[in-house]
């Protein structure tokens, strides 16, 4: 994390700050009555701690815990990793259809095993590259998604 000053979007941490990420978080009292006590709910910008106070209009949405959806799977699946995996199948790659040759650089990441996956699911040949052969085992990748895995060194 450099910065700003080296093309990023986020400023550089400052020491003794706080570190934000996005979390989900349960809320333990609330002025608002949109939010109780136990509501589940997401935060783009959760401070990492073990308690916080944030204005409502910092929280997202609610959670419903009893959803059959793992807490964890909205920091991942249906967080960040999986939505930018989304818009590069969906979006950039331009709707890959079943057939079409899909090519995943850094396979082995968050975003890359939902991309790839994503792509399998509509029937693609999938080509993953990882930077090790451990990422490319049959117990993680390979298994995972790719109809063939490379690896690269660099």
């Amino acid at each position: 994390m450099t910065g700003r000053e080296d093309g990023l979007c986020s400023p550089q941490y400052n020491l003794n700050e706080v570190i934000s990420a996005f979390g989900v978080g349960k809320v333990t009292r609330s002025k608002d009555s949109n939010f109780g006590e136990g509501d589940v709910v997401i935060c783009p910008f959760l401070p990492v701690a073990e308690y916080c106070v944030l204005p409502t209009q910092a929280l997202t949405r609610k959670i419903d815990p009893d959803a059959g959806v793992p807490l964890p799977e909205y920091l991942s699946m249906l967080g960040v990793p999986g939505f930018a995996a989304w818009v590069g199948i969906e979006v950039v790659a331009g709707q890959v259809k079943a057939g079409s040759n899909v090519f995943i650089s850094a396979a082995a990441g968050a975003v890359g095993m939902y991309a790839g996956q994503l792509a399998k699911l509509k029937g693609c040949w999938v080509v993953g590259s990882t930077g090790s052969d451990e990422k490319v085992s049959p117990s993680s990748l390979t298994s995972l998604y790719s109809s063939v895995s490379v690896t690269y060194i660099l």
